[in-house]
């Protein structure tokens, strides 16, 4: 076999495995959830690092054998691992998992045609703030095009709000009414 087709299997392997440990979590449903499984695994892989010396040697002897710039760096890297795992979960709840939470929410609302749902705006500049603005600029659409019905539908075909473009299919629709 190729070199890349062995990393090819080992890739996919790999991928197959985590997604049936994700299902027998039942986790495969939660953006969260699977996150977190990945920082957990890291922070486990991690931690075993440093704590190898200390399950085959013994505490004793590892700090006796060890200068203790490698306990102390050892100590640092215990607390900057810990600070990864902190931090991901964080990101993950604040940046990733709130503001696509509350998508849902608007989007479900406006799939039923309840326009109504106000979207808080975006505290981030990144991937999830962009799908925010566009997410506003549909219901903003929306909203037009709810007036610009209702205009028609009372015969006035003068009022401002008929100037107002709606991009794409509905706004040639609507031109076309």
């Amino acid at each position: 076999m190729k070199g890349a087709t062995v990393s090819r299997v080992v890739v996919d392997t790999y991928r197959r495995t985590l997604r049936q440990l994700l299902q027998w979590l039942q986790f495969e449903d939660s953006i969260e959830r699977k996150v977190l499984t990945a920082a957990v695994i890291q922070y486990v892989a991690a931690m075993l690092l440093l704590v190898f010396p200390l399950a085959f040697l013994g505490p004793t002897r590892v700090l006796t054998a060890m200068p203790t710039g490698y306990v102390v760096g050892t100590a640092v890297v215990v607390c900057l691992v810990t600070l990864a795992f902190a931090n991901t979960v964080w990101v993950v709840r604040r940046d990733l998992l709130t503001p696509v939470l509350e998508l849902q929410d608007v989007t479900e609302a406006l799939a039923v045609g309840h326009l109504d749902q106000a979207q808080t705006d975006p505290t981030q500049t990144d991937e999830i703030e962009t799908l925010q603005s566009a997410i506003r600029n549909v219901h903003q659409h929306l909203l037009v095009v709810t007036e610009q019905t209702n205009t028609l539908g009372q015969e006035e075909c003068s009022a401002p709000i008929l100037e107002e473009e709606i991009p794409g299919q509905l706004g040639s629709s609507l031109e076309t009414m």
